[in-house]
């Protein structure tokens, strides 16, 4: 029954392996969202639209 345990083992290493890549994945999802939100909201809203010049 050696290999049997082994096998099993090895079903959960993998188990466990995809389940932390999903986690991974998700917490990436999340972050580059919020790092989207952030680089549209702009801090100074004012800041650059107008723009005067004399010659």
């Amino acid at each position: 029954m050696e290999v049997g345990g082994t096998l099993s083992a090895a079903q959960l290493q993998n188990s466990v392996s995809i389940a932390v890549i999903g986690k991974a994945l998700d917490q990436a999802e999340t972050q580059g969202q919020q790092l989207v939100q952030m680089l549209q909201t702009n801090i100074h809203p004012y800041l650059g639209q107008n723009l005067d010049i004399k010659a």
